[in-house]
Parts: structure tokens; C-alpha cells; sequence
């Protein structure tokens, strides 16, 4: 590198030269890396330069002072310090542990919600105990049917939507959201027309067929209100709304019993004001999307001012039918994903050797003593499934800064970081979910005498609180099969899994509905076995696998 005092225009004065080693010195220790004269002008200025200050060391003016400096800034600098400066400026802000770890919590709060109520009064999910077993069939029959079919939806559309939002396209964030409706407008009329349909072929009453179409259209209204919820990330207000909704849901459910003395109509006055509670939210930041300028508007935080992006407020308009292509996997995994986790209650229900209801032949009756087993035995999962998400959010975030250290020859580096990293899921998705499910296998007589099981409901619960371990290591597995881009495999996967429970389920059946949940435990087996297969293929080149998708 060329001495100061050889370079730029004209020979320098001792003084002008020990000015511009200084002033070069101070830059470096700052600011390593100015690549053209502006910039050096304009951080000259920032220091307190002036024309002035340049005058008096020999110079016209700081342009000069910026040109005798440019090119010669590298001879003061450390460059290991300039390194790790740009490694620090480039680097993605990671949330903390305990940060992710209260979204998590938010994420499986509605369904712990769910389950409490379970749990403290027993009977179904879904706060039906009491109610006749024709009601509650036909409630919890539209339930399932909504939310199997909501699932797709809310796969797709929350990821287009986080998506866009994350380019800063408010524009397509509208229009997924406005598509989001339309879709779920047409799928809510084919649940209508089918249930109808098939309550005439079955000869069921059309004032039960009437409630399984309410159920259903609610449960399925209420999911996809939400994408946008989810999507935007607003874990606290999700917190909120669920846990007004259930108390809300409750209270009048108890405390207008002198004024709605039938079970069933206080029932579903106090389930549409739960609704309606839960609806607060999602309504209000439709209107926030459908009203907003930027989407920074959308940000709770407070945002500086300075600091703005400039968005076009029309973008061009997406192609749907390449959206829905592209989505198509993420839809399919999703819906096969909760039938093969709720599947076996539905056989439950059609094996139930109770055949009628209030002296009504019904094709399927709801069945309490195989629910109360299977559905305590889902809190296996969700201590697994938080854990899985403090581990895996911020996974992109920490490959993208450890990708700014190093060299295409180190790429070995970001295969030991998720080698390694996979190891920590597993290893915790398993303790987590074991530590749990062996609590309930050992706890099992006590729990189900508390909530009202029998010795069947014990069997249920046992072997369902086993097979929800296999099934938490498939869930561990599937973030990181679709972190690395094998969602088309993980269809095949879940496809796999449903067909094991449905035929298994059947054969199982003849010999008592106890025994579908050992179709559950197959089917638990047969996707952890090979989701693992999977993921031990995919982690002998991850790095190759990560930076096709992501580079």
C-alpha cells in the first residue's frame, strides 16, 4: 500500500501528512470499511470534519482530504477486527430462549385450553358433557369435519401470507388474505352440501344434521380468521383471546342456567359468545391489513421513523394456481398430519357398539370412554412440541450468520451444525415427551377415576400415551425435513400413516374399539421409522441441502 505522503494529487507537508495518518487511523478504528470518497465525506463530517479543519491542514477542502485517504485506508487497518465488524453488521438478531419459549407456549395454548376444560369436567374435548349423545355426536362429528378440513387452508395461506409479509408486500398480503376467504367460502359450502347430502342417505334427523353443519362451518370459520393471526406472529393476543373465549364460555354457560334451563340452547348461546370473543381479534387486524399503507403499520413495536423502506402500494398480482401448486404438499401433509393424529376417534366413534342414541339409529355415535383415554394422552405432545419450537425458529437465522464467517471450503462446519442440532431436537422432543407419558402411564387409574374413565379408558390412555412418543420424534423430524425441503417426501410419509390407522383400525375393531388404538401405535411406529430413514439420508450432505434451498 502506498505511504499517504506519496499519494493523491501534489506532493503533502509534514503537517498535512501526520493530519491524514491520524484522521486515517481514527477512521479505521471505526468505520474499517468506507469504499469510495461520499462516503468518506460523509463520515468526516459525522466525526466533526469541516472545510474549515481541512483548510488548516493544507487541504482545498474534505473532498480532498477524502481522496488522499481513499485507497489508503486498508494500510491502517485490522483486518481481522474489520472481519469480525462486518461478521457483527451482517449478522441476524437471535430471540432469546425464553423469548421463543413464551411463543411457543402461546402457540399451544389454545389446545391446553381445550384440554382443560377436559380435564376438569371431563367427558369430550370440546365442552358437550351433559348434553344428550345425539347432540353431542352431531357437535363433535361437524368439530373433526371442520377442523380436518381447515388444516390445508391454514398451511397454505400462512405461509404465503408470512411470506409476502416478510418482503414487505402489503399488497399480496391482502390478496393471499382475501383468497384465504374466498377458499374457505368454498369449502365451507362443500361441508354443507355434503353433510346435508349424506344426513339424507343415512335418514339422520335434520335437526341434527342442521348442528353438524353449525359445528362445523364455526370450528372451520374460527381456524382460518386465525392464519392471519398466526402468520403476523402475534403470540400475546393470541394468548388473550383464547383465555377471555374460555372463560367467557364458561361463565355463561353456569351462570344462565335460571335463564336458559335447556343444556343444549345454554350451550350454544354460550359457545357463539365464545366465538364471538375469539373473533375480536382476527377482525380487528383484517381491518389493520385491509386499511394500512405499509406494513409497518402492521408492527406492534415501535418502529424509528428514520428508518423506511419505500413499498409499492400495487405489486403485480401472483399467480394462484402456481401458489396452490407450490403449496399443494404443505395442504396435503397438513390434512393427512391431524387425520392421522385424530383418525382413530373417528373409528372409535363408528365401531362404538352403541348403536343408537335416544332411541335414534345414528351410523356413528360419539364414544366417551375411548376420548377420555385418547385425549388426556395428547398432553404428551405438547411439552415436546414447544420444546421443538425454541429449537428450530430460529435455525435459519443462526445458519445465515454462521455462513457469513466462513468460506465455500468450510462447508463442513454447517454439516456438524445440523448434525448437531438434530441430535439436541431428538434427544429432547424424546425426553420431554417420555418424561410425560410415563407420568400418565403410571398415573393412569388415578387420572381417569378424576375425570370419569373406565378400565377401557385406561387401556386407551396407556397405550396412546406410548404411541404419542413415537409420534412426538415424527413431529421432530418433520421440522427438519421441511427446514431441508422434503415436504413432498413427508406427503408420502403421512399418507403412509393414515392408511396404516384406517386398515388396521378396521381389522382391530372386530375384537373390541379398545383395540383401534393399537392401529395408532403402528401407524405411530411406522412414521417415526421412517421419517428417521429420512432424516439420517438427509443429514449425510445437509449443508449441500441447505444451500440449494436457501443460497
Amino acid at each position: 500500500m502506498e505511504p499517504l505522503s506519496d499519494y493523491g494529487p501534489g506532493k503533502l507537508s509534514r503537517r498535512s501528512t501526520v493530519f491524514l495518518e491520524k484522521t486515517a487511523r481514527s477512521i479505521a478504528e471505526i468505520q474499517p470499511s468506507l469504499d469510495s470518497v461520499p462516503e468518506i465525506v460523509v463520515f468526516l463530517e459525522v466525526l466533526g470534519y469541516n472545510n474549515k479543519t481541512a483548510s488548516e491542514n493544507g487541504f482545498k477542502d474534505l473532498y480532498q482530504v477524502a481522496a488522499h485517504l481513499y485507497g489508503s485506508l486498508d494500510h491502517y487497518m485490522d483486518r481481522d477486527k474489520a472481519r469480525r465488524t462486518q461478521e457483527r453488521s451482517m449478522a441476524l438478531t437471535i430471540p432469546s430462549v425464553g423469548h421463543r419459549l413464551g411463543q411457543g407456549l402461546s402457540l399451544t395454548f389454545p389446545w391446553m385450553g381445550s384440554l382443560a376444560v377436559l380435564y376438569f369436567f371431563g367427558v369430550s374435548l370440546w365442552l358437550v358433557w351433559g348434553l344428550p349423545l345425539t347432540i353431542v355426536t352431531s357437535l363433535i362429528v361437524g368439530v373433526f369435519l371442520g377442523l380436518l378440513l381447515s388444516e390445508g387452508p391454514m398451511q397454505l395461506f400462512q405461509r404465503l401470507i408470512v411470506f409476502y409479509y416478510n418482503q414487505y408486500n402489503l399488497s399480496e398480503v391482502k390478496r393471499a388474505l382475501r383468497r384465504s376467504y374466498y377458499v374457505s367460502a368454498c369449502l365451507v359450502a362443500g361441508i354443507i352440501g355434503g353433510v346435508y347430502v349424506f344426513g339424507n342417505l343415512a335418514h339422520i334427523p335434520t335437526e341434527f344434521t342442521i348442528l353438524t353443519m353449525i359445528s362445523a362451518s364455526t370450528i372451520f370459520a374460527h381456524r382460518v380468521s386465525y392464519i392471519l393471526i398466526y402468520a403476523l406472529r402475534k403470540f400475546a393476543q393470541i394468548v388473550v383471546s383464547y383465555a377471555a373465549a374460555l372463560v367467557s364460555l364458561l361463565t355463561v354457560y353456569f351462570l344462565m342456567y335460571n335463564i336458559i334451563p335447556l343444556s343444549l340452547n345454554r350451550y350454544l348461546v354460550s359457545l357463539g359468545i365464545g366465538i364471538a370473543v375469539l373473533s375480536v381479534v382476527p377482525i380487528y387486524y383484517s381491518y389493520r391489513v385491509f386499511t394500512a399503507n405499509s406494513v409497518y403499520s402492521l408492527d406492534d413495536t415501535n418502529r424509528n421513523p428514520l428508518n423506511t423502506i419505500v413499498v409499492n402500494s400495487k405489486t403485480i398480482m401472483s399467480n394462484f394456481r402456481v401458489q396452490l401448486w407450490e403449496g399443494l404438499p404443505y395442504y396435503l401433509f397438513g390434512m393427512l398430519f391431524f387425520a392421522m393424529l385424530f383418525g382413530d376417534r373417528v373409528l372409535s366413534w363408528t365401531f362404538n357398539p352403541v348403536r343408537s342414541a335416544n332411541g335414534i339409529s345414528l351410523p356413528m355415535v360419539f364414544n366417551s370412554t375411548y376420548h377420555v383415554g385418547a385425549d388426556v394422552a395428547l398432553l404428551v405432545i405438547f411439552p415436546a412440541a414447544v420444546i421443538q419450537f425454541v429449537i428450530m425458529t430460529p435455525i435459519s437465522e443462526q445458519l445465515s450468520n454462521l455462513t457469513t464467517g466462513i468460506s465455500v471450503t468450510q462447508a463442513g462446519r454447517v454439516d456438524g451444525f445440523l448434525n448437531h442440532r438434530y441430535k439436541v431436537l431428538l434427544l429432547s422432543s424424546v425426553l420431554a415427551a417420555a418424561s410425560v407419558a410415563s407420568i400418565l402411564f403410571v398415573f393412569a387409574p388415578i387420572i381417569e377415576s378424576w375425570i370419569g374413565g373406565t378400565g377401557t379408558s385406561i387401556y386407551v390412555l396407556r397405550f396412546a400415551a406410548l404411541s404419542d412418543v413415537l409420534v412426538a420424534v415424527f413431529m421432530a423430524n418433520t421440522l427438519f425435513l421441511i427446514f431441508l425441503n422434503k415436504i413432498r417426501s413427508l406427503v408420502g410419509v403421512a399418507l403412509l400413516g393414515v392408511s396404516i390407522l384406517g386398515v388396521g383400525g378396521i381389522i382391530f375393531a372386530q375384537f373390541g374399539f379398545e383395540y383401534i388404538v393399537l392401529a395408532y401405535a403402528l401407524s405411530a411406529v411406522a412414521t417415526m421409522t421412517v421419517s428417521t430413514i429420512l432424516v439420517a439420508k438427509s443429514l449425510r450432505k445437509p449443508a449441500s441441502l441447505f444451500f440449494s434451498r436457501y443460497m
